[in-house]
């Protein structure tokens, strides 16, 4: 049985709710050639920052530039990475290659799971945004 809050085979926590300028810390994701992430969010704010792993401090010019960040812009989610090659930016704003809105809004105040997928070297990055 777990405490309020806590879930799943270990009791881990598995929810955090924030009122204005909230985090939270966690141990950093592992830096692979291959990863998948995914997290379930809900939220009623059109832009904010969801996620980031990367450096907090400032940087020389011989410090790795490595970064994940995940953040909302305009309700959708924008994915920006950095893995030694320079950075790369994924967008969905909800429509087809027509131009035509297909998908709502993740900022409707209703629980959304956002997958990323990433397969890369240092040379090459390829991003999956899924949501």
């Amino acid at each position: 049985m777990c405490p309020v809050g806590f879930d799943g085979p270990r009791c881990q926590q598995a929810k955090h709710s924030f009122r204005g300028n909230g985090w939270a810390w966690f141990e950093p994701l592992t830096k692979c050639k291959s990863s998948h992430t995914s997290l379930e969010l809900m939220t009623t704010k059109d832009s904010g920052l969801v996620l980031y792993q990367g450096p907090i401090a400032d940087l020389s010019e011989a410090d790795a530039e490595d970064f994940m960040m995940l953040e909302m812009k305009n309700g959708y989610p924008l994915l920006r990475m950095n893995l030694g090659s320079g950075e790369t930016k994924l967008t969905i704003d909800g429509r087809d290659r027509h131009g035509v809105v297909r998908q709502g809004k993740l900022s409707d105040g209703r629980w959304h799971r956002v997958d990323v997928f990433t397969s890369g070297k240092v040379r090459h990055l390829t991003a999956c945004l899924v949501y």
